[in-house]
């Protein structure tokens, strides 16, 4: 659904607009979809197992596009993962719905909860000793039995890579995503100790490292593969991902800067505000170094890159201003890449107002801080 977007952007070059319309619509179809039940799973005989198939994944393409405008604009998401009880989409093409293997996976429940524990599991919240809160009076499900491993490993490696498995690691990455935001910028959090809310950004980074470490080959941005017919999907899961993790580190960043100024902060926090910079750095690398949009167009998530841009690049620009000390090296980069996202705002504002207002926001800063920061060609004086 969201791939399919980028066919209408001719058409559409108002983001911030678009952004708007997408938030207003999107609410209107989650209320729409819990009033007819989509969320929950369907144990209707009248109803056939492929129906049921299509309104999972209407419902988690709903969730989906949901949690990423709320981790864009801040809103709280419209509904919890607690109350929903709707099967994973099944990892097959829809043209391959009427197939034998695939008509007997969609009407298997057993897999199909154990699909469910294996991509989602570790979106769920644990208490003290590591017991998951939810999983098992919600789902029945969030802890496999043993038998459920091998056909877990089975769906996995048997099914071919297409736009349904790619889906379910972006909705995987989603969820984790989505207990970032709860248990870190959450306002419940700000009854936690620092050390307590340390404790929580290590837990969620390594939940993202885990996802990362768990992608399919063919997936895998970081070790991209010649003439891979899944650039949009690569570089789609890389920008999401690298957002995530910049949700994650964020804090880790601003205590750093903040700490710095009585005495140093623990190595820990210091090494996540590093990594924070590192993460930032990379999602600018994805970029070209000569500025084409319509490549942009072309290979990237084109309706939230402005947003990606903008948080990967005041995160850059924070971490200059607080000193953020990552080597020579390093702070030769973070600069190089702050340049690189004026040129690339700059570029884009030429089309889109909304890019526009971004291009003026964050050149004023960057100049404000070191005018060379703003590419010669791109001054607005």
């Amino acid at each position: 659904m969201l791939i399919g977007m980028s066919i209408q952007l001719p058409r559409f070059k108002n983001w911030g607009l678009m952004m708007i319309r997408a938030w207003r619509m999107c609410g209107v179809a989650m209320r729409s979809a819990v009033a007819m039940g989509i969320h929950l799973r369907s144990e209707s005989e009248s109803i056939s197992y492929i129906s049921k198939e299509t309104r999972y994944r209407l419902w988690w393409a709903l969730y989906s596009l949901d949690i990423q405008l709320c981790s864009m604009t801040g809103r709280p998401p419209n509904m919890s993962l607690e109350y929903c009880t709707a099967f994973l989409p099944a990892p097959h093409r829809e043209e391959d719905f009427h197939e034998d293997h695939v008509s007997r996976f969609i009407a298997d429940d057993h897999t199909r909860r154990a699909l469910f524990s294996s991509f989602i599991s570790r979106a769920f919240k644990l208490d003290g000793q590591g017991n998951n809160l939810h999983a098992e009076p919600l789902h029945h499900s969030a802890i496999s039995e043993e038998d459920d491993v091998p056909r877990i490993a089975s769906v996995a490696s048997t099914a071919k890579p297409n736009a349904s498995v790619y889906f379910l690691y972006r909705l995987s990455l989603t969820c984790i995503g989505r207990a970032a935001l709860d248990e870190i910028h959450s306002p419940s959090t700000a009854s936690l100790s620092w050390d307590e809310l340390e404790s929580t950004i290590a837990k969620n980074n390594a939940s993202a490292d885990d996802w990362l470490a768990e992608l399919p080959h063919i997936y895998h941005f970081e070790k991209p593969s010649p003439n891979c017919p899944f650039v949009r999907q690569r570089t789609s899961l890389a920008f999401q991902f690298y957002s995530i993790k910049l949700i994650i580190l964020e804090p880790c960043l601003r205590r750093a800067i903040r700490v710095s100024f009585d005495g140093p902060c623990s190595k820990h926090c210091q090494s996540m505000a590093t990594l924070c910079m590192q993460v930032a750095g990379s999602v600018i690398n994805l970029l070209c170094d000569k500025v084409d949009v319509r490549w942009l167009y072309g290979y990237c998530p084109w309706w939230s890159i402005v947003h990606y841009i903008m948080q990967c690049s005041t995160i850059l620009l924070v971490g200059l201003v607080g000193q953020i000390d990552l080597g020579e090296i390093q702070n030769a980069a973070t600069v190089r890449n702050v340049k690189k996202a004026c040129g690339w705002l700059f570029e884009m504002s030429k089309t889109d107002d909304y890019s526009k207002r971004a291009w003026g926001i964050y050149s004023r800063l960057a100049a404000h801080h070191n005018p060379d920061l703003v590419l010669p060609s791109t001054s607005t004086s």
